[in-house]
């Protein structure tokens, strides 16, 4: 006799399909290797759901409370809501029994702290903003100064830089740059007004230009430089085999120019 729900079965059951109907028709002895299963009837089955639902809301329930005492420095035993909201309670009436004017000074005194903490912020804020500031500053005069050299000169450019601003104060005011020395802005005798970078080229690069080609052979001014001029300097450092524009070359004008032993 044929049975009817064979692919049924065999799906219960886990089995390759057609695996029954082969051990039926076999004139063998077959066993069939059948899986671990639990097989329930569809009404158990829906009991045992219902009770699982009942076990996970239970625990999903002790673990959120665990976490709300936590979070609010709760510390009581169970894990209902009730033993929870009466730990709760209890905790705000005891804040709440504080003196108002204690409660009150302990807040000025917090407040009193973060004004003082920001105060400190904002001056290191304004440092820093005025540092960055002066360093652009000065990036921007060394760029238009070094720019405005359009001369060979005798030193490398950045010693004439050098000794330029061991010379004058130099500043921005606004976009255009203004020189001063002792204090006092630099001024043009006729007009009065503030000397520009061309006006003070003028005078002072000429004593770093490059001889022209063709002009006394360098051995024959040995010795016949002015006797505290950057030319004077500068072969004195070259005698001693000390590079010009070199650290130890540059350290060594500094010195004698805050000496005033060095002229310009």
């Amino acid at each position: 006799m044929a049975v009817e729900n064979l692919n049924a079965i065999e799906k219960a059951l886990h089995l390759p399909e057609g695996s029954l109907q082969t051990a039926i028709e076999s004139q063998d002895v077959i066993k069939i290797e059948l899986p671990e299963l639990e097989i329930f009837k569809k009404e158990d089955y829906n009991t045992r759901i219902e009770n699982l639902k009942g076990t996970f809301q239970t625990q999903g329930r002790d673990f959120q409370i665990k976490e709300a005492k936590e979070a609010y420095g709760l510390d009581f035993e169970g894990k209902t809501i009730d033993k929870f909201a009466d730990a709760l309670k209890a905790k705000f009436l005891k804040e709440s029994s504080i003196e108002p004017d204690s409660r009150v000074k302990e807040l000025q005194t917090d407040l009193e702290k973060l004004r003082a903490n920001l105060a400190e912020k904002d001056v290191t804020i304004s440092n820093i903003n005025e540092s960055f500031k002066k360093k652009e500053t000065q990036r921007s005069i060394n760029d238009t100064l070094l720019s405005k050299i359009n001369i060979e000169t005798s030193i490398p450019k950045e010693d004439i830089l050098l000794i330029l601003k061991s010379k004058y104060d130099i500043d921005l005011e606004g976009d255009k740059m203004v020189f001063k020395k002792d204090g006092e802005v630099l001024k043009n005798q006729t007009t009065l007004n503030p000397l520009g970078v061309d006006d003070i080229f003028t005078e002072f690069l000429p004593t770093y230009a490059k001889e022209a080609t063709g002009g006394k052979a360098k051995g024959d001014n040995t010795g016949s430089y002015k006797a505290g001029t950057i030319d004077a300097f500068t072969d004195e450092m070259n005698k001693k085999g000390i590079r010009s524009g070199s650290q130890e070359f540059n350290n060594e004008m500094q010195k004698r120019i805050k000496e005033k032993t060095l002229t310009y």
